[in-house]
């Protein structure tokens, strides 16, 4: 039974990885047994096409600057 694709944060992308679906790269590292971004760095690359983003990847997050 593939997991479920609700994002737990505002940040996270579902991930489809050989036909099952992770609610996020993180949460399939940690059910394949992979270390931690494997799956964000398969899903990123032409190498590996059976590791799909599901949705739009977050670009750059605003860092907070407490000058401004």
């Amino acid at each position: 039974m593939a997991a479920s694709t609700a994002a737990p944060n505002g940040y996270a992308v579902a991930v489809e990885v050989e036909g099952v679906r992770y609610p996020s790269g993180r949460a399939a590292d940690a059910a394949l047994g992979f270390t931690y971004g494997t799956v964000q760095k398969r899903a990123h690359s032409d190498h590996w096409p059976t590791y799909r983003w599901l949705g739009a990847t977050p670009g750059k997050r605003a860092v907070h600057d407490p000058e401004d």
